[in-house]
């Protein structure tokens, strides 16, 4: 069986995330995806979402450098929250998800006490989002590593991230 199904770098886009979903059915047993770059925006969140609702043995979800934003964060939550109990690494860099997604993926991650791995560079949340991120990494035991580079966190003129 397959456990690790890389499908980055391959311009999917929403339209084959729709058109492709019988691809992923009897797929439910892998442990990591990775759909970086593939032009997926939240309306194909909606989609994926609804495509591995069932991949309960998935450890590590990777969406890097697709335009998701706040909304799509709102719809894979649904997903985080189902998933807290074996979702281990998460990464999301460079989704332009601003402070507004960071909330909403903090308020799904609550409850997950195996996440080791969260990449969320290059989102634009500012100082307000990161300082969310850091409150959920702060109530949580098992988080290893936290990207947060690349967020104009130091533009404002609050220098303390974590007053």
């Amino acid at each position: 069986k397959i456990r690790v199904l890389t499908l980055a770098w391959n311009d999917i886009s929403d339209i084959g995330l729709k058109k492709g979903r019988n691809l992923f059915v009897n797929l439910t047993q892998i442990e990591e995806l990775d759909l970086s770059a593939n032009r997926i925006t939240s309306h194909g969140c909606n989609d994926l979402g609804d495509i591995i609702k069932d991949f309960f043995k998935l450890k590590r979800i990777h969406l890097s450098h697709n335009n998701i934003g706040s909304k799509g964060i709102k719809h894979l939550g649904r997903f985080f929250e189902m998933h807290k109990s074996n979702l281990e690494e998460i990464g999301l860099k460079g989704c332009n998800i601003g402070q507004q997604g960071a909330n909403n993926l903090c308020i799904a991650l609550e409850g997950n006490k195996v996440l080791r791995e969260l990449l969320l560079g290059d989102n634009n949340m500012g100082i307000m989002g990161a300082r969310e991120v850091l409150r959920y990494a702060e109530q949580t035991e098992t988080l290893q590593e936290l990207d947060l580079s690349g967020n104009k966190i130091f533009i404002d003129e609050e220098i303390n991230l974590l007053a």
